[in-house]
């Protein structure tokens, strides 16, 4: 059986989209650890400045085999301590990713930024 081409997605896209729904999340007060959404967050989610590199996303790796009960998005938040919101993590048909600011404790075991997203200039 011949194997599917692989396909590439927009990282930046994807990473951007992640930032977003973080400054959304803190700004509506949907977090009660948060209240004011980062002035770097939103200089960076609007073009101000240039995207850190230490922003990524870290996906862990693996090969699961895939049913019905594994078609469910969840979206989790990450944090760096109590009150410093850090990421967000999610899982979905079994792939589990993280958005974060700061690398993980656990990235060496981690895809960072894989090529197959593709990373452009944000």
């Amino acid at each position: 059986m011949k194997s599917p081409p692989a396909r590439s997605g927009d990282g930046v896209a994807l990473e951007r989209w992640f930032l977003k729904f973080m400054c959304g999340a803190v700004a509506s007060n949907s977090i009660a650890q948060s209240r004011n959404v980062p002035t770097e967050w939103i200089d960076v989610l609007f073009g101000r400045t240039q995207w850190p590199e230490s922003w990524a996303l870290f996906v862990v790796p693996g090969t699961h085999r895939i049913g019905p009960a594994d078609a469910n998005l969840n979206v989790e938040f990450h944090w760096a301590d109590a009150t410093m919101l850090n990421g967000l993590v999610t899982q979905f048909l079994r792939i589990e990713t993280l958005f974060a600011m700061e690398p993980p404790i656990a990235a060496e075991t981690m895809l960072r930024r894989p090529t197959l997203l593709g990373r452009g200039s944000a």
